[in-house]
């Protein structure tokens, strides 16, 4: 389930090294924050957001900023470190310019498929908008903390990703906090950057180098979710023990449960993998996505899965690409060779899905590629 979400670690690398630049200095007065004059109806929520998923694909920052209140962003900023309010408005307000939750929400969403509206929530009083996130058979979330600005609109005060497991505005606090404590914040900066250099052509030597950053800096939730993006690229061993750290520092997180799930998977025990779902469903609601993982995770355990559950959510949404392999998980777990030969032919041409030699390998086509039906569907491809 893991996915590119980290595209934007380059961008957290620019964040730090100009907030270790910048002089502290007085900020311009601020705006009160946008309160709330009357609740945010599901109707306008959708309006937003349908505005949101036209420009998300490719996303660009020019295009989202009228959907920012960016006022509503300081205040939610300045909260996380009220020790340093005014020091962390006045970095907040160097990057105002830069159009700074447009920029990060995009990297966000570079390179995704689609960005769904699922729903609407209320959390203590504040409406949020969850987004699915999702890049060919993985998929992530996204909370959108909705105001009402000053002229009445709806827009966005903050981003949640369930992936990072922290805020847009959690991150500068932290950033801002750790580097508050850091005495060589450049030296710091430098390492980031290196990693950020490293990270696709030499995974292994860009964990080392983000595991020699201060403590303050490692203990953050968006640092040791890099770390997983990072193990992943290293080994299943090394990416299994980036989860199980991850999960160790941060229990009962519902973005943790979410990246569990793989782990679980990884290390074989999969009521676990099941339960991290639950926890995920339980603060999300329903969605396809999930309905999908859990009846492919099904068939693995049980060695059957709901055939009724995997073809709802094909009907509900058949442009989402995992609905198709949950569909063929479980004609699979039920022995029903021809037909789960013909599903993967046609998702391979409705989704470009390669069912080849390492995708074949893994435990769900165990019994499937040493069948009659398989020898012969192999012996038709080119």
């Amino acid at each position: 389930m893991v996915n590119p979400d980290y595209i934007s670690d380059a961008w957290l690398v620019r964040c730090w090294v100009l907030c270790a630049l910048l002089v502290l200095g007085c900020s311009r007065p601020r705006q009160s924050p946008a309160e709330a004059s009357r609740p945010i109806a599901v109707d306008e929520a959708t309006t937003l957001v349908a505005k949101l998923e036209g420009v998300a694909v490719p996303c660009n920052a020019d295009q989202f900023r009228p959907f920012i209140d960016s006022d509503a962003f300081r205040d939610r900023v300045s909260k996380h470190d009220p020790e340093q309010k005014e020091a962390v408005v006045a970095k907040v307000e160097g990057f105002t310019g830069m159009s700074l939750v447009a920029t990060k929400w995009c990297a966000w969403l570079h390179n995704i498929d689609d960005y769904k509206f699922l729903r609407l929530r209320q959390v203590a009083g504040h409406s949020r908008a969850v987004m699915r996130r999702s890049t060919g058979l993985t998929a992530t979330y996204h909370e959108l903390e909705l105001v009402r600005s000053r002229d009445g609109k709806v827009r966005v005060a903050d981003v949640y990703s369930y992936f990072k497991g922290e805020w847009i505005s959690e991150e500068i606090a932290a950033l801002q906090k750790a580097g508050a404590k850091d005495p060589a914040a450049l030296t710091t900066g430098l390492k980031l950057a290196k990693v950020t250099a490293l990270e696709n052509a030499e995974p292994a030597e860009a964990l080392a180098v983000l595991d020699s950053l201060p403590a303050e800096m490692l203990a953050l939730r968006s640092i040791q979710g890099w770390r997983v993006k990072l193990g992943q690229n290293v080994s299943m061993e090394v990416y299994k023990t980036a989860l199980d750290e991850l999960a160790r520092r941060f229990p009962d997180d519902p973005s943790v449960a979410l990246l569990a799930i793989d782990g679980a998977i990884l290390g074989g025990d999969l009521t676990g993998a099941l339960r991290s779902l639950d926890l995920v469903g339980a603060q999300l609601g329903p969605d396809p996505y999930l309905t999908s993982t859990r009846a492919m995770i099904l068939v693995l355990r049980n060695g059957s899965g709901d055939l009724d559950a995997a073809e709802r959510v094909m009907r509900a949404e058949p442009e989402l690409a995992i609905t198709s392999l949950a569909r063929i998980a479980v004609a699979v777990g039920r022995h029903q060779w021809t037909s789960a030969l013909e599903q993967m032919d046609q998702a391979s041409q409705r989704f470009q899905l390669q069912f080849d030699d390492t995708m074949l390998s893994a435990p769900l086509y165990t019994e499937l590629v040493k069948t009659p039906e398989f020898a012969a569907w192999r012996a038709k491809r080119p």
